[in-house]
């Protein structure tokens, strides 16, 4: 049974009904589903949410959670169907920038998911390299007596 969406939430998406006999089939459509879940599990692990939690007590971060794994799913699904071509269908590249963009939010901001459980709380620190504008040489070192 899949956490997040179905084959169904798929179909529905894709206004396109799948069977074994379709490309991709059904089992291959699970098995996307089955990976984009565990991708995006964990991004929300890395972010500190409690992921075994989320769907029990979070219904507003499943939400959005479930609108990323239907986006990488039908992503996928298209390219599949597809098949062999070099360059993404002008709707499998939608499907992929809503994923990306969902992905960049979460670990940008991952307090967007306002209902969801957290383990812990991850500071973001960002250096400043030396070349950057805003490095400045440090005034100060640990052997400086005062």
């Amino acid at each position: 049974m899949h956490h997040y969406v179905t084959v169904e939430d798929i179909e529905q998406e894709l206004s396109y009904h799948f069977t074994e006999d379709t490309t991709p089939p059904v089992s291959v459509i699970e098995k996307f589903i089955e990976e984009a879940e565990a991708d995006i599990n964990g991004v929300l692990s890395s972010v500190g949410v409690a992921v075994p939690l989320i769907k029990e007590v979070s219904p507003g971060a499943v939400a959005m959670v479930r609108q990323a794994v239907i986006a990488a799913v039908c992503a996928r699904v298209l390219g599949a169907h597809a098949g062999i071509v070099m360059d993404e269908v002008p709707k499998e590249s939608l499907y992929w920038q809503r994923y990306r963009d969902f992905v960049n939010r979460i670990r940008e901001r991952p307090m967007i998911l306002y209902d969801a459980p957290f383990t812990k709380v991850h500071a973001r620190i960002s250096a400043v390299l030396e070349g950057d504008p805003n490095y400045h040489k440090r005034n100060f070192t640990m052997e400086d007596e005062f």
